[in-house]
């Protein structure tokens, strides 16, 4: 199962030209999922599933603007829920979740987007997200991906990896990044790069460059640890003075 996430920048700069570079790059990479924030509308994820083998959709637009997050698969997609439906005052954290069954089992997908200015709405809105994911634990793996927003060493991260609870919950999910870094000495973690993504080349920036797109699978102990086969970072080439976006997107590709 080759799965990725993308932050793909909801802004006109360039915005048909890096759209084209992302379905390239979701063709070179030979996706079997994937989950995308900062998706402007409806039409942009019809465009991107009629240009690749990605034929199956989930898209939720957010109660407040056009923009919103999406899944994209190779495998039909059922639809769960997302975090704004029943509560308005989301955060400005987005979160959708859906399932599907990959090579005879059942997979759950949270997709999350959340607040780039305060810990604490973060942090509210992941609590919440896990809480939800464990009220309806059917799935034979679980995996949230997407733009968290924050760092490593973050209070999320932390969380979500089981080093520390939050708001008296704790939960126990492994980064694949790590795994994969630990085994084969891979290193490329910077997903959003102020000094390099030609986003940032008219402007100063002093903020560090840093991981914030992730990938984690629930762990799945007692049931088999899937076999990981590959992890990296995408999109991070540029393509006459362009890249898909002011992220870059994350890749691996699990033997379940």
């Amino acid at each position: 199962m080759k799965i990725a996430t993308y932050n793909i920048w909801n802004n006109d700069k360039d915005f048909n030209s890096r759209l084209e570079l992302l379905i390239k790059v979701i063709i070179e990479s030979k996706l079997d999922i994937m989950a995308l924030q900062e998706v402007r509308n409806e039409e942009v994820i019809k465009f991107i599933t009629s240009k690749s083998n990605l034929k199956y959709y989930c898209w939720q637009a957010y109660p407040d603007c056009e923009e919103g997050l999406a899944i994209i698969s190779k495998y039909p997609i059922t639809f769960n829920w997302n975090n704004w439906d029943n509560d308005m005052d989301f955060h400005n954290s987005g979160v959708i979740n859906v399932s599907m069954m990959v090579c005879n089992k059942k997979i759950g997908i949270t997709n999350v987007h959340l607040d780039y200015k305060r810990a604490v709405n973060r942090e509210l809105e992941i609590v919440k997200a896990m809480k939800k994911i464990e009220d309806n634990e059917i799935n034979d793996y679980e995996f949230i991906l997407g733009d968290f927003n924050t760092y490593p060493n973050s209070s999320i991260h932390s969380y979500l990896v089981g080093s520390q609870s939050l708001l008296g919950h704790s939960t126990t999910f492994i980064d694949l990044y790590d795994s994969y870094s630990v085994k084969t000495n891979y290193n490329k973690d910077v997903t959003l790069d102020f000094y390099n993504n030609p986003r940032w080349d008219n402007e100063y920036a002093l903020d560090v460059p840093g991981r914030f797109d992730w990938i984690l699978l629930m762990n799945p102990y007692p049931k088999a640890y899937p076999h990981l086969v590959e992890y990296r970072v995408i999109g991070h080439e540029r393509v006459n003075g362009i890249t898909p976006s002011d992220h870059y997107g994350v890749f691996c590709e699990l033997d379940l």
